[in-house]
């Protein structure tokens, strides 16, 4: 619309000069159709101005046809200048215009508010036991076996908490044990397979193993009797004993292979005499199981009984430690 505008009136202005300018008018010919005065060059015009026929241009017409050309070249101008502004002035606009009416929301604003995940796992400022990550949570309870030894299997009981990363991905935000359990029915070993375990008891557990004498020898001189003599013998072959209960979990005064405790004093050639066996288990302490002894009659016979001169003490640990120690009592008299 502008550009129309621009034109009419630069025609407009064109018709004015021309008319100020005196052209030569429009004249009707015989036959009635209509035709202009031919411009010409200002030296086509001078050339002319000496002829003598009728028809020429005098010095005066030539004069006014330069002016007339001067003129059209300087609306030629002004009409190119005006119509080069407008072309190159109209697209400006237009972009301004573009611009300006553009939605008042760009890209930024309505992008959306949380920015895409990467594969890192969203994260909270609650602290819910995951490091702070507060995406969906998968649980897997699990059991891993190993073997420990003399055939007894360690059974971990694990809770596995999965997280997921903005991929979908699993990975593992926590492993929990809940517990653990032993399975002893596969249980084998033989005197030799356990007396390395047995004499490193008997260094480990020395300290256990003294007062253990010194708290049993105290219940003898209560009653008048003499003193037990720790026999390393026999302490070693007690030792042998705790191993063996407290891996097997046979708590009895039978062995695992289903003979009695005396066969063990046998295979280490006390076939003639007088024995017997206190055995205790998941005391913490020398003390424990002393007052346990004491207040058993069975055990608390054992040892007051004047028959018995030596004794050998073992001590083993649980295969689970929770439970704390296996305790042996061998006693021997002649």
């Amino acid at each position: 619309m502008k550009l129309k505008n621009t034109i009419i009136i630069a025609l407009g202005m064109l018709t004015l000069m021309l008319a100020s300018c005196g052209l030569p008018s429009i004249q009707k010919t015989d036959t009635g159709e209509s035709e202009t005065a031919e411009a010409v060059s200002a030296t086509d015009a001078a050339e002319e101005a000496t002829a003598t026929d009728a028809g020429a241009f005098t010095a005066t017409d030539a004069a006014a046809a330069v002016r007339i050309i001067e003129v059209i070249d300087d609306i030629t101008e002004t009409v190119t200048d005006v119509l080069t502004t407008v072309i190159t002035t109209e697209p400006e606009t237009e972009k301004e215009t573009a611009t300006t009416t553009a939605p008042s929301t760009t890209e930024t604003t309505t992008a959306p508010t949380t920015a895409p995940q990467t594969t890192a796992p969203a994260v909270s400022t609650v602290d819910n036991g995951f490091d702070g990550y507060s995406g969906r949570v998968e649980t897997v309870n699990r059991t891993y076996t190993s073997d420990l030894k003399y055939g007894v299997d360690l059974h971990r009981h694990v809770t596995i908490y999965y997280g997921f990363d903005s991929n979908g991905k699993r990975y593992v935000l926590k492993e929990e044990e809940t517990g653990r359990s032993y399975d002893r029915s596969t249980y084998i070993a033989s005197y030799n397979d356990l007396l390395p375990a047995a004499r490193q008891n008997r260094q480990n557990f020395r300290a256990m193993i003294n007062e253990i004498l010194r708290l049993t020898n105290n219940m003898r001189a209560e009653k008048g009797i003499a003193p037990l003599r720790l026999d390393e013998k026999l302490t070693e072959q007690a030792n042998v004993r705790a191993e063996e209960i407290a891996w097997s979990g046979k708590h009895s005064h039978y062995r695992p292979n289903l003979k009695s405790f005396s066969s063990i004093f046998y295979d280490n050639g006390y076939d003639t005499g007088f024995s017997g066996e206190n055995l205790g288990w998941y005391y913490a302490t020398a003390a424990e199981v002393c007052a346990a002894w004491k207040a058993s009659q069975g055990h608390y016979e054992n040892i007051i009984n004047p028959r018995f001169t030596k004794i050998g003490i073992g001590v083993a640990k649980e295969a689970d430690p929770t439970k704390n120690y296996a305790f042996v009592q061998h006693f021997y008299g002649e």
